[in-house]
């Protein structure tokens, strides 16, 4: 008579999914971080409890002025970007930019899962210990009375930012990149962690291959 174990609850059981499939997104990343060659190098002025953006791109010169702008004045410190063979002078004004750090691809963007495999290799190199958004060409991180509160910080456990200014505080667009813990919410659940949870609109938290199977960002950024 064989005993076999008893299963496993289905919670454990999407938890071990979960860690297996970030695990596979994680050595993914790593692979196609090779794809990637620096154009303009600036991640050595990163500065500790700055707030990253990154993005790929194609071919977006008429977007690039009003969204660099916009998420400057929404608080972001540094922006780190892939161009994907842009053709319309993208590459060259991002290079001229002094907060931003290019990387170039003439590789599939598709093959990348849509360039979030190039996303997720920037974020795991250079995201740890900072807040990060992730976004395209054509969105753009606003909150609930935006134009009057300006730059928004991410909340901290009491929900404010700090400094005494606007804090974001729900996990629609920001993700929180720890380093060394694994969940940025100290163990809590999703629903109960909005106080440390990024972002400026409702969503939902999501698997991230660089975080814990329950924590993430919107949209599932790299599921």
């Amino acid at each position: 008579m064989i005993l076999l174990p008893p299963p496993l609850p289905p919670s454990a059981l999407r938890r071990l999914r979960l860690g297996w499939k970030r695990l596979r997104l994680l050595d993914r990343a790593r692979r196609k971080a090779r794809e990637i060659v620096p154009l303009a190098d600036r991640t050595a002025l990163i500065r500790p409890g700055d707030i990253l953006a990154v993005a790929v791109m194609r071919n977006e010169a008429l977007r690039l002025s009003h969204w660099l702008a916009h998420h400057r004045r929404m608080g972001v410190d540094r922006f780190l970007i892939v161009d994907n063979g842009s053709e319309d002078g993208t590459r060259e004004r991002l290079m001229a930019e002094p907060d931003v750090s290019l990387w170039s691809t003439a590789a599939s963007y598709r093959a990348s899962r849509f360039g979030m495999d190039w996303a997720n290799a920037l974020l795991g190199r250079f995201g740890r210990g900072h807040w990060c958004l992730t976004l395209d060409a054509d969105e753009l991180l606003i909150f609930p009375h935006w134009e009057e509160r300006g730059p928004a910080r991410p909340a901290g456990p009491d929900g404010s930012d700090g400094t005494g200014g606007p804090a974001l505080s729900d996990d629609r667009a920001l993700s929180r990149w720890p380093a060394g813990q694994r969940r940025a919410a100290g163990g809590r659940s999703a629903d109960r962690a909005a106080a440390v949870r990024p972002a400026g609109l409702p969503g939902r938290a999501t698997a991230n291959p660089w975080l814990s199977a329950e924590s993430g960002g919107g949209r599932g950024r790299g599921c």
